[in-house]
């Protein structure tokens, strides 16, 4: 079952810290395996908002542990502020 993953930093990701994260990754001109769907934003508090569409949470689990974290890590970027996972009923 698809899962949605809604990443939120109140502070600590901007624009350009997101476009460097996503060029590191090498995903600039596409999706990670299993990887539906990705958007990325900014609300009108100012936090900073990604939201995806995952296969499974594993796959998800996998992509986080394997290659967001340690990328973040050597931008020094920090951890989102919070992480949910939804199972999708529609999607």
């Amino acid at each position: 079952m698809s899962v949605a993953v809604i990443s939120k930093w109140k502070q600590g990701m901007t624009v350009d810290a997101y476009q460097r994260l996503i060029e590191a990754m090498g995903l600039t001109d596409t999706l990670p395996k299993d990887c539906e769907s990705h958007t990325a934003g900014v609300a009108e508090d100012g936090t900073f908002i990604i939201s995806d569409v995952w296969a499974t949470t594993e796959a998800f689990k996998t992509f986080e542990h394997e290659r967001l974290e340690p990328t973040i890590d050597v931008l020094n970027i920090p951890a989102p502020d919070m992480v949910t996972v939804l199972s999708l009923v529609r999607n």
